[in-house]
């Protein structure tokens, strides 16, 4: 077998190339890897914390609206909303009282509005079960 290294400086430089005696290149060995550590928390405190987080917001929603709607003279945001409601009715020449119960009565008929309170009740009973 012939020796491919001719001098002792060869065989240094092969040695930091990590070649091996004929010249093939080695792969260089792989650091030691640490177990990855668990950079996401249990899906069980992160819902809890999306609950907590979403209750937080609804409430300070309510909050606000209910401040705002009493500076605006109104005792709830409700009563505020039906009022622009009817303001709106009277500006495209309707009478709000004689409107609404028509609108009512054509949403109760309407299979899009069935459809989207039965898919209201489904996905509140899922909720409640969960």
């Amino acid at each position: 077998m012939q020796d491919n290294f001719k001098t002792e400086a060869d065989k240094l430089l092969a040695e930091i190339l990590e070649e091996d005696e004929d010249g093939n290149k080695e792969p260089p060995a792989e650091p030691k890897k640490e177990p990855a550590k668990d950079a996401t928390p249990p899906v069980d405190k992160t819902k809890e914390y999306s609950e907590r987080l979403n209750k937080d917001r609804a409430r300070i929603k309510q909050e606000t609206q209910a401040e705002l709607a009493k500076a605006m003279g109104f005792e709830s945001w409700d009563e505020m909303l039906a009022k622009k409601h009817d303001d709106t009715m009277l500006e495209k020449g309707l009478d709000p009282e004689l409107v609404k119960p028509m609108i009512k009565e054509f949403l109760q008929q309407d299979p899009d509005y069935i459809a989207a309170m039965e898919y209201k009740k489904d996905k509140e009973a899922k909720e409640k079960e969960i």
